[in-house]
């Protein structure tokens, strides 16, 4: 299991941690261990930790009873470098299971304002050295909006703007996470509802997507040993749910080709109807997507390769041929950013921002978070257990709709009994079957967004208001 499990533990440690632990991780155990708010400056505490197979052990003492981090990992599994550490902080480089290296910052903030702000200081240093996948995770001790606080006194706006402005300065985004949605389970407060606060949490970089896009958080379930919820980081694969075949989209960036225009001609035939013809369209698209049209990443690939190597011949400066090809690959490359532009902003389905300047990065990181959250990890059954196996996921969502879409015939009779609903005039009653006029379907599509999700033929509003 490539996991890493996070807990701030409240300053628990032998037996009763290692009996809990065991408790959490009573399926494949994580193969790093990170414990937060250890209270203890002594290595032996943790030894018992080598009877789960932790073999590895580098802790932060605490001061006097105040914090504390400790790390654990088997070395067989997980290969972690210690690149810094400091009192709020371990900054680590990890690979497990021979997978993809990456960075990882397990953090414990100190709950006082001043100390918060050395954190992310040293976090924001950090974000500027790092062109690598990175992950940040544990206690923040702060919270990003106003639903991520239950009880207590209401929350700090301002504060919570701070943390936002944090964690975008330095580049990275909330993975969003399964399970219990408030991680922290604080004390009674006379005259206010007990207090619970999503604390703890995990953020990454988008290049941490391109390297594992599977990768996702889970809260687990609250013991009585800690007033925190441990989290789960896994980089691997989730095991469990599979892939559907993907669905036929229209891509607006086909629009732009040169020979869009004739190659839909040639697709569609007068003597067919709207139905077919779009059945047509799709099957001969994809052909010519591969073969005239082209893969964008391919492309952009292929014309950096040869600007590279042109611009490196010792005749570059000299050659009025290499020159205007250079010209010419140039503008190969504009036209591919431009296609990469729109492909990635109509799949992140957001707002446009500005013609002049799309921000690809913005929207892909954009889609792959939108992606993630839409996948379905796990499903909670009627007696209130997580159920995350793909064949009892698949049984219950067609139990789910069997029953919703059978035959319910208690109210038929109360339905029938009833003789005083209104009755329509006739003018009415006519106009329900008239056909819509060519204007009116017209200036229906046309006052859709031209980006906005396709419809089940996966044919967005750009592509009718297009042709």
């Amino acid at each position: 299991m490539d996991c890493i499990l996070y807990w701030n533990t409240r300053g628990a440690c032998g037996k009763g941690l290692l009996r809990n632990l065991k408790l959490i991780c009573s399926g494949p155990r994580p193969c790093v261990l990170i414990l937060a708010e250890t209270r203890t400056d002594m290595d032996s505490r943790f030894k018992c930790l080598s009877s789960m197979g932790y073999d590895s052990v580098r802790i932060i003492p605490s001061v006097g009873k105040s914090g504390g981090l400790a790390i654990a990992w088997v070395s067989s599994r997980a290969a972690v470098t210690v690149l810094q550490e400091d009192r709020q902080f371990f900054h680590l480089l990890c690979r497990i299971d021979q997978s993809s290296p990456f960075l990882l910052t397990a953090v414990y903030a100190i709950p006082h304002s001043n100390f918060r702000e050395i954190l992310w200081a040293n976090i924001q240093r950090l974000s500027k050295q790092i062109s690598s996948p990175w992950c940040v995770l544990g206690d923040f001790n702060d919270i990003l909006n106003a639903s991520e606080r239950i009880g207590g006194r209401g929350g700090n706006f301002r504060r919570m703007l701070w943390f936002h402005e944090q964690i975008s300065d330095c580049g990275l985004s909330y993975m969003g996470s399964s399970g219990p949605k408030m991680t922290w389970k604080g004390p009674c407060i006379t005259g206010c509802a007990r207090l619970y606060e999503r604390l703890d949490r995990a953020l990454s970089n988008s290049l941490l997507f391109d390297f594992f896009p599977d990768a996702y958080a889970k809260v687990l379930p609250r013991t009585k040993f800690s007033d925190h919820n441990p989290l789960l980081l896994c980089v691997g694969s989730k095991q469990g749910l599979g892939k559907a075949p993907k669905p036929f989209r229209f891509e607006a960036m086909w629009l732009a080709h040169e020979s869009f225009s004739e190659f839909l001609k040639c697709s569609w035939s007068e003597q067919c109807n709207l139905p077919e013809n779009l059945e047509e369209f799709k099957c001969n698209v994809g052909s010519w997507n591969r073969e005239v049209f082209g893969f964008v990443e391919r492309k952009k690939s292929d014309i950096l390769a040869r600007l590279n190597g042109m611009q490196k011949s010792p005749a570059y400066p000299r050659s009025k041929f290499l020159c205007d090809l250079e010209l010419q690959l140039q503008s190969d490359l504009n036209e591919v950013l431009k296609a990469e532009e729109v492909k990635w902003f109509q799949k992140s389905k957001s707002i446009w921002i500005s013609q002049g300047d799309r921000n690809t990065r913005y929207y892909h990181l954009k889609t792959t978070i939108r992606r993630r959250r839409n996948r379905v990890l796990a499903l909670k059954d009627s007696n209130g257990h997580w159920v995350d196996r793909e064949d009892e996921v698949k049984c219950m969502v067609i139990d789910f709709f069997k029953q919703l879409y059978q035959e319910d015939t208690s109210s038929e009779a109360q339905i029938q009994s009833v003789s005083n609903f209104p009755v329509l005039d006739e003018a009415v009653r006519n106009s329900l079957g008239i056909i819509p006029s060519n204007d009116e379907i017209k200036s229906s599509i046309f006052s859709m967004g031209p980006y906005k999700a396709p419809g089940v033929d996966g044919f967005s509003p750009i592509f009718y208001q297009a042709n």
